[in-house]
Parts: C-alpha cells; structure tokens; sequence
C-alpha cells in the first residue's frame, strides 16, 4: 500500500507489476475516475485504488470553536485566541505547506521527461501568489500565541489532555478515528476555511491524493497476489476500513452509503477534495523547498513583505526544479 504520488518510482524501478488484464475493467468501473487517473501510467492500470482520501481538513473542538468560526481561518484563529488553546498545522512540512502557495494560484503540472526530473508548474500570477503568502505570514505572526507549527498527531494528544490544550487543528483522516473518540459529539470536522487577501476571501487550496494497493514484480505468487489486490481493495474491504478506521474510499458504491456519509471527517475530506491539486506527477525534489517556504512564513524573526516573499517563491521553485 502506498501513495499515489509513489507510483512513477515504482514504476521507474521496475518493481510494481500491471493490474492482471482480466481484472482491470472490473477494477476501473467501480472505482472513481480520478483515483483511477491517479494508478494509470501511459494508458496502462499499475495498481488497485484503495481510498479516495488521502488529504487532510479543519477538526475542531464545537465547544470552543463554533461552525460560523470554522468557515473563516481567521474565524477559527480568533476563537481559538478566545479559548487560550492551540491552533495546530503542520506548515513546516511540504505534505501541509504546498496549501500556501496553491491557494494563491500556483499548480503542479507534471514532470518533465523521466520522473524526478523537473516540475512543471502552470502559469501562475506571481504578485498573487505573494499577496497570499503574506496574508498567512501575517496571521501566523498576528497569532503567534495559539499558533504551532507541529506534527498533526499532536491535535489528538492536545484534544485528549485534562484539560484540553488545543482547540482546532489540520489534520488527516487517518487521525479521525482517533480524534472522533475523543470529542464525541463535540467533534467538528470541516473543509478548510477560506483566508482574506486584499479583501477577497479565498478557498484554501490543499493537496489531494489516493492510497494505491500494488503487486510485487517478483512475487513467486503473481496471480494469488493479484486476487488478494483485487479483493482488499474491493468495496467490501474499503466499508469495512471506513467503518472501523475511517478510510475513505475510492469505491464509487461504497462512497454513497450512509457509514461514509455519515462519517464527519471523511465528508469534510471529500467536500475539500473540490478544492485541491492531485497529489500525482511530484518529484522528490519538492517536499523539502516547500517545506522551507512554510518555516520561513511562520518563524518568529522571519521577514514577509513583498519582496522577501517574492523572492522566497522564485528559490521555492528554482529548488524544486533543481535535480
């Protein structure tokens, strides 16, 4: 089981063998065009999709953060000011930073040549990508107080202290079982919210992937490996991981029964997945440079006018496309 943006290594190391042909229709008709997308490398179908929700939204304690509060990340700053406990994001990590400069229009368009090579990225507006930059910068810095850059797994273990020591946080739903337990029915689960820039509200822009089953190019057992692919990534399996673990599914009949729809974190992830970039087509190189942005947003010394910003994104994108 891996991520979707892994499979272009896979592939490339000559470790991952091809859907079984007799399987592969069955395989591509029940579950999601785009998860699909995500497991095919030039037109051929590599791996069994196994989730559809491999991305991350806005948890938040109902008593402390209200749902009107939760539409807005300055909404959400404030209430937790009010509270006297933490805000939590990961932003110095690229998995979470990447949400920074999306949202101001930046975009992944691929790679150029063979995988790890150079990423493409669309032709952005470079002054508001910056704007968008400096609006977060500023909320980090004007909330310093409740606002920690630190692992996600850090919101459950705040939730769960007595007594509690965060309020909202970004996480994923591979935490949401966990989380859920804790608040019960104070438990608040949401796309993100959206961020001022200049005056417009803007959607935060996050990024959207799939976990994949794959086989063994050198299995001693190729076809037994195949069926048991195809069977734990089946519809029955993703209800039961929904179910027991809260793993949405890339299972198109499985995402429309009631133990998805009722399930707070997996709506929130797939009502987010509208509002984001594929997690598909990524070199190696991005993480680390996408990572440094974020830090250098959040940093208590670190400078966010105009141009520092400015130049901040030209080296993001220069490390990024440097091998």
């Amino acid at each position: 089981s891996f991520a979707c943006d892994q499979l272009n290594r896979l592939n490339d190391a000559n470790v991952i063998m091809p859907v079984n042909t007799t399987l592969a229709e069955d395989v591509t008709a029940r579950n999601s065009a785009e998860s699909i997308q995500a497991a095919t490398l030039n037109d051929t179908l590599l791996a069994y999709p196994e989730t559809g929700d491999n991305g991350y939204y806005l948890v938040y304690d109902k008593r402390l953060v209200s749902d009107e509060d939760a539409q807005t990340l300055e909404g959400v700053f404030e209430a937790c000011r009010k509270a006297g406990k933490k805000f939590i994001v990961d932003a110095g990590n690229g998995f979470y930073s990447c949400m920074f400069p999306f949202t101001g229009g930046l975009k992944i368009e691929g790679l150029e040549g063979e995988y790890n090579d150079v990423q493409k990225f669309n032709d952005y507006d470079e002054a508001e990508v910056v704007a968008t930059l400096e609006a977060f910068a500023k909320l980090f810095h004007d909330y310093s107080d409740i606002f920690f850059a630190t692992s996600p797994d850090k919101i459950s273990s705040g939730l769960a202290e007595d007594p509690s020591t965060v309020a909202a946080g970004i996480d994923g739903s591979w935490n949401a079982a966990t989380v859920s337990k804790i608040l019960g029915e104070n438990y608040g689960a949401a796309k993100l919210p959206t961020i001022n820039v200049n005056g417009e509200d803007k959607q935060i822009i996050s990024m959207h992937g799939y976990k994949l089953l794959g086989v063994n190019k050198s299995s001693k057992f190729p076809n037994a490996s195949q069926l048991l692919a195809d069977y734990l990534s089946g519809e029955e399996c993703q209800l039961e991981r929904a179910e027991k673990i809260s793993w949405g599914p890339s299972n198109t009949n499985a995402a429309a029964a009631e133990v998805i729809t009722s399930n707070p974190a997996i709506s929130a992830i797939l009502d987010q997945s509208q509002y984001t970039v594929p997690q598909v087509n990524i070199a190696a190189t991005f993480w680390d440079p996408m990572g440094n942005l974020g830090n250098n947003l959040f940093k208590e010394d670190a400078a966010y006018d105009t141009a520092t910003l400015t130049e901040l994104l030209n080296k993001t994108i220069a490390n990024v496309r440097d091998e």
